[in-house]
């Protein structure tokens, strides 16, 4: 059937190149009958219309007045309409699915929509978007049980691959904050070492400190590693930076990138 489109509409074209509107009207008409649906029917109407041997042409060519072509039409809608519905009822169920809990349901009726429609762009970005979602929280998980077992250095590597799949997963936040606890000493340690650290610190690097500081506390940690790996740079050996940029490279936030740059 393709090739019987592929014919008709190189025919058109060469009358079309020839100045022979008509038979390049006849043409595109027969090509329509042969499959309406065909995008390359209107790839060929529009490259006409650029080189203006096709203008208004799309007027021209009318609806072709055959029986049979009305009933394909008509055909084609409703397959679609049924397809589309199938599609809208898989989506829901998977849906229902995850907001009961069961993740590997409503990885199933992705799967499933996949299949059936494997040309629907929306139910393969929906099946990824919900496998990074289970890895994710499989990793957070992870992360937590590593660090109540002590086990940081693998909490941060979990915490990291959680991050790059999605920076919104649940449970990130909780865990994030487990490895900044565990990696910090006692709070009154921590604030006598901070002040002491305050006082070494000059005017600009203390705005370098305040801007980290900032981004830390409304969970920017990228925008926070990227400012730091700058800041020391810019006031190498001062301590409260370096505490910062020592620590925000442990939670994997500074990149090797960013260190060379």
């Amino acid at each position: 059937m393709k090739n019987r489109v592929k014919t008709h509409l190189i025919q058109a074209k060469q009358y079309a190149a020839d100045g022979n509107r008509n038979h390049a009207l006849d043409s595109i008409r027969k090509a329509l009958a042969v499959d309406p649906g065909e995008i390359l029917i209107t790839e060929v109407l529009i490259s006409m219309e650029r080189t203006g041997t096709g203008s208004d042409i799309q007027e021209d060519i009318g609806t072709p007045d055959t029986s049979v072509q009305r009933r394909e039409n008509t055909i084609e809608r409703n397959n679609t309409a049924d397809m589309d519905a199938k599609l809208e009822k898989l989506f829901n169920l998977s849906d229902e699915a995850l907001s009961s809990g069961n993740n590997a349901k409503a990885l199933a009726y992705l799967k499933k929509a996949l299949k059936l429609f494997p040309e629907a762009s929306e139910a393969e970005k929906r099946l990824q978007k919900l496998k990074n979602r289970i890895r994710a929280g499989n990793l957070v998980k992870i992360g937590l049980k590593k660090v109540s077992s002590g086990d940081i250095e693998k909490a941060i590597s979990a915490s990291r691959k959680a991050f790059d799949l999605l920076p919104a997963a649940e449970g990130l936040k909780e865990l994030l904050s487990s490895i900044e606890a565990a990696s910090e000493p006692a709070s009154g340690e921590e604030e006598e070492k901070e002040a002491g650290l305050e006082e070494e610190t000059d005017s600009g690097a203390q705005l370098w400190a305040d801007r980290i500081r900032t981004a830390v506390k409304d969970d920017k940690f990228e925008e926070a590693g990227e400012m730091v790996a700058e800041a020391v740079k810019k006031h190498p050996g001062d301590t409260l930076l370096d505490s910062f940029y020592s620590k925000l490279k442990r939670l994997g936030f500074v990149t090797a990138s960013e260190e060379s740059s």
